[in-house]
């Protein structure tokens, strides 16, 4: 199926099924990124030089539980498709390139984009598809703000005929029935290889690692913290937890507390997304330590995973060792597997967004083409 070129904004919920008192639907086809101080432009200008559709095996699963699914095509002929959001939060510049992702690539195609924003409330988001079936998607995409909480959202949404696609985060649930797939980073290689960086840093050291951890209960933050514990284990490593929230506020608040208990002890940072690499940088001075690669001046060296702009900075400023891409330019891949499933073809139930590592070696040259 090939979707017909065209700008579809959905104002509110009202235009589709009446008011009832309910709260609005509304498509932002432009997002301000007020939050990330300007205007978020062309997401998926650059997005053909680093999405990949070619199969890459995951980690996070064995090989056996990676099946092939398909759906019946919906293919509806007096309007567009049309496909809901949820998303869990806008709290940062990931979510916010994200959602501009989405709705770019949704505008671009002709498709009639429903959202939602939870707002950080499980309750919320499973309030927020319901109303999304109820509106009449023929595809939900999900961003689920937990592993646990959504069942009875999706049970709704089986029952409706309504296939669900889940991105960045995995949820409680049956592939195949709950779920038709589930597009998101490795987190377990990811954490691997997070872990792996620091051991060039410290070889055959046994050191003590702050590890600043996403929001608990999240799959992704579950699976960062497993492949990191697969290599630091092996090395006797020390790690100390606290839970940042993927907020940069919050990881500040929190890793400064860590550092006035545990300061002397900290050689090494593991962060779950930039925002808290950048809080934990601004901690360690605001403590008297000092972030940065020269592990023998005693600095101390963060390892992330994003692929922002304000960590690649830090990384050409000598401030953080390496950050590992983890993009938020879900639009293109997401509407091609959707895309795919409207021409009748089978899609697997697990697929991997690919993700470089920026260090010195390669974050000036690609700050601007992939940075955001």
């Amino acid at each position: 199926m090939k979707y017909k070129k065209g700008i579809l904004l959905l104002l509110t919920a009202a235009l589709l099924w009446g008011c009832g008192g309910r709260e609005e639907i509304v498509f932002v086809a432009e997002p301000s990124g007020e939050e990330s101080g300007g205007t978020v432009e062309n997401v998926n200008l650059n997005a053909g030089s680093f999405l990949s559709y070619e199969y890459i095996t995951p980690t996070d699963v064995s090989p056996d539980q990676v099946v092939w699914v398909n759906v019946e095509p919906k293919r509806p002929q007096d309007r567009p498709l049309r496909v809901g959001f949820s998303q869990m939060e806008v709290n940062n510049d990931w979510r916010i390139y994200e959602n501009a992702s989405i709705f770019q690539e949704a505008e671009a195609l002709g498709i009639e984009l429903l959202y939602r924003d939870a707002e950080s409330s499980l309750e919320k988001q499973n309030a927020d598809i319901l109303e999304l079936i109820e509106a009449g998607v023929d595809y939900l995409i999900v961003a689920p703000r937990q592993y646990f909480g959504l069942e009875g959202a999706f049970e709704a949404a089986r029952e409706a005929g309504v296939p669900v696609i889940l991105i960045d985060r995995l949820a409680a649930g049956t592939v195949g029935v709950d779920y038709v797939t589930c597009i998101m980073t490795d987190h377990v290689e990811v954490g691997s290889r997070a872990a792996g960086i620091l051991a060039e840093q410290f070889p055959e050291q046994e050191i003590c690692v702050l590890e600043v951890s996403g929001t608990t209960g999240s799959s992704s933050a579950s699976y960062l913290s497993e492949g990191f514990r697969k290599v630091a284990e092996e090395r006797n490593w020390e790690i100390i937890t606290v839970d940042g929230n993927f907020d940069r506020v919050d990881s500040l608040n929190v890793v400064q507390e860590a550092l006035v208990t545990y300061g002397n002890d900290i050689d090494a940072v593991f962060a779950h997304i930039d925002d808290s690499a950048i809080g934990a940088i601004q901690a360690m001075r605001n403590v008297g330590l000092e972030p940065g690669t020269d592990t023998e001046a005693g600095e101390i060296p963060v390892v992330s995973m994003g692929g922002y702009k304000d960590a690649l900075k830090a990384i050409i400023a000598g401030d953080m060792l390496a950050t590992i891409e983890c993009s938020p330019r879900f639009g293109p891949i997401v509407f091609y597997y959707i895309n795919c499933l409207e021409d009748a073809q089978r899609i697997r139930s697990r697929i991997v967004m690919p993700g470089k590592t920026y260090d010195i070696s390669n974050a000036g040259e690609l700050i601007e083409l992939e940075g955001y």
